[in-house]
């Protein structure tokens, strides 16, 4: 029979009884976080922090080049990270079933070792050996769980760094666009100046246009004047030409007309010598007589009224004559020294217009170059534009992506926060019951089986603090947010000593009026209105920090009359107009 029990112990393993072994790791971070802080013989200290000063913030609209290779890694430790989690949420599931069981067998041990303690020869050796065997199987497993924490914690410290690294790489990325910007600004500037000088000179090219142009319509209006006096001085000299012509032709008709009277004059003359007879002269005597002084009568009334018209016709055609030659000789005057004047005119303007024809051939010149330095200047600043416009466009998808990957790595590091803050309070309580069996054991060791009952008693009575604390450790803490507008709650602190806001738009927002609360089992248990000094400035978050915490509170921080947030329940943001814009709901789900 007793060999039967002892056979049956050996089966029976027990929970260890030696206080954990702790790792410490002092790392400040950026902002303000939270410090957690460990129980029994060894501390373990940690600070976290999550939102508010320590997560980068992003400026909108500028990021440049950040690693996806980092975010890649970020995420591939994480899945990992979880993946550990899941193992030791199983191992502490099945570390509860195994301290179940085992409570249950120490209340058949216990009726065992009263049945035990009435026989004689009870021999206590190989139960303590077994014991002792426990206690080392105890002490590796606490040595492999605190590993398994150092190699975790430094896991957290190298997400940081990473974080850091990205905070870096964002800012040389601001850097970088702002001096692009300043690079588009001067070859606007630039640009602007050519374009006017360019409008410059081509108001003024213009100008000199219109001069040349009015100088050429004086020109020929000058020649056309120069070719109505030179036709009007042709015409006149053909009508003089004529006019004497005419005088001439007149003058030899009646020279000819003379000599042909004269002539009939003398023939008649000879004809009466010749033909006349003694009888027919005293007969025709009278009448020859009387026809002859007829015919001169009439030969001289004919000659003297020839003689007036053409003397009066003569006179006539030189009056006009003279009256004309007059008014040519005026007229060609007149030309002549209008001529002479448009002469010298055309000779003083000859120079001016041959040097703005120069200086236009010149201007045209510079233009062109202009023209095509403008040209060449403009798809020059087009294809920076473009190109920026690209790089624009791709450091924003680029920026969108890493915000995104960064809020769930936020969201991630809060949930892992307040996981490990459970975790932590289960070593805690863990360590301090192993700490007091220990404590409990080394002082009685040789007392057999009084021993062995007064350690099962103990660890049965501390049974139920221990199942409540790993049984809220095994609970899994979830991180619900919503926002209705540009404000959103950014993250908070995992023991409750700070909330952050962020304003996500491209204006600063008044927060006047505005009221955050929190709400614990469906009451609003702490609350805080902002004033109207409280603006929400664009992409930069505002932290809430509680009064239990305004040690660690920076600068532009907003000190609260509360002492703490509470580490679980539901923040609500309202407006003025108590309408709701944003919650963030933690909660710990079974």
């Amino acid at each position: 029979m007793s060999q039967e029990k002892v056979e049956i112990r050996r089966n029976i393993k027990t929970q260890p009884t030696i206080g954990t072994r702790s790792t410490v790791i002092n790392r400040t971070s950026h902002g303000g976080g939270s410090m957690l802080q460990g129980g029994g013989s060894r501390s373990v200290s940690m600070r976290m922090s999550m939102g508010g000063n320590s997560a980068p913030s992003f400026a909108q609209g500028t990021v440049s080049s950040m690693s996806h290779k980092n975010v890649a890694n970020v995420l591939d430790t994480r899945a990992k990270e979880k993946d550990q989690m899941n193992v030791l949420n199983e191992r502490f599931a099945s570390y509860i079933e195994k301290v179940r069981f085992v409570e249950a067998q120490n209340k058949a041990l216990l009726a065992e070792i009263d049945r035990l303690k009435k026989q004689k020869n009870f021999d206590a050796s190989e139960i303590k050996e077994l014991y002792e065997q426990e206690i080392a199987d105890s002490r590796k497993i606490i040595d492999d769980l605190s590993d398994e924490k150092a190699k975790f914690d430094a896991t957290l410290v190298s997400l940081q760094d990473q974080l850091e690294d990205e905070r870096r790489d964002r800012i040389n990325a601001e850097k970088t666009v702002d001096d692009l910007s300043n690079k588009i600004d001067r070859l606007n500037d630039q640009l602007g100046n050519n374009e006017g000088e360019l409008a410059n000179l081509r108001l003024r090219i213009e100008t000199l246009e219109d001069e040349n142009a009015r100088l050429k319509k004086d020109k020929r209006t000058l020649q056309d004047d120069i070719g109505r006096i030179r036709a009007d001085l042709d015409e006149e000299t053909c009508k003089r030409i004529q006019a004497e012509m005419k005088l001439q032709t007149a003058e030899e008709d009646c020279k000819f007309q003379i000599n042909i009277y004269e002539a009939e004059i003398a023939e008649l003359k000879a004809m009466l010598d010749r033909d006349r007879s003694i009888e027919m002269k005293d007969i025709w005597k009278g009448e020859i007589s009387k026809a002859i002084n007829e015919l001169n009568a009439q030969y001289a009334t004919e000659v003297d009224r020839i003689q007036a018209e053409m003397q009066k016709n003569y006179e006539m055609q030189m009056n006009e004559m003279r009256a004309g030659l007059n008014r040519d000789n005026m007229e060609t005057m007149s030309a002549r020294e209008e001529s002479k004047k448009v002469k010298g005119k055309l000779n003083e303007l000859q120079p001016l217009i041959s040097q703005l024809q120069a200086e236009n051939a010149m201007l045209k010149s510079r233009l062109d170059g202009l023209q095509a330095q403008y040209d060449d200047e403009c798809r020059e600043h087009e294809s920076d534009v473009q190109r920026l416009q690209s790089s624009i466009e791709r450091l924003q998808m680029e920026m969108d992506t890493v915000l995104q990957e960064l809020q769930i790595l936020q969201d991630a590091k809060l949930s892992l926060e307040l996981e490990i803050a459970a975790y932590r309070k289960l070593l805690e309580a863990e360590e301090t019951n192993m700490r007091r069996v220990v404590e409990h054991s080394s002082g009685s060791r040789s007392g057999g089986a009084q021993l062995l009952s007064d350690m099962i008693v103990s660890k049965g009575g501390s049974g139920d603090s221990q199942k409540s604390s790993m049984s809220h450790a095994s609970k899994r803490v979830s991180l619900v947010k919503s926002a209705r507008g540009d404000i959103r709650f950014e993250g908070c602190d995992a023991s409750g000593g700070w909330v952050a806001i962020k304003n996500n738009g491209s204006k600063v927002i008044n927060m006047k009026g505005w009221t955050l609360k929190k709400v614990i089992n469906g009451v609003d248990k702490y609350s805080y209105t902002f004033t109207a000094e409280n603006n929400a400035q664009p992409g930069k978050e505002m932290r809430l920090v509680a009064s239990g915490m305004k040690d660690e509170a920076t600068y532009g921080d907003i000190t609260v009359e509360n002492f703490t947030w509470a580490p679980t329940g539901k923040f609500v943001l309202v407006d003025d107009k108590s309408a709701e814009k944003a919650t963030m709901d933690i909660k710990i789900d079974n």
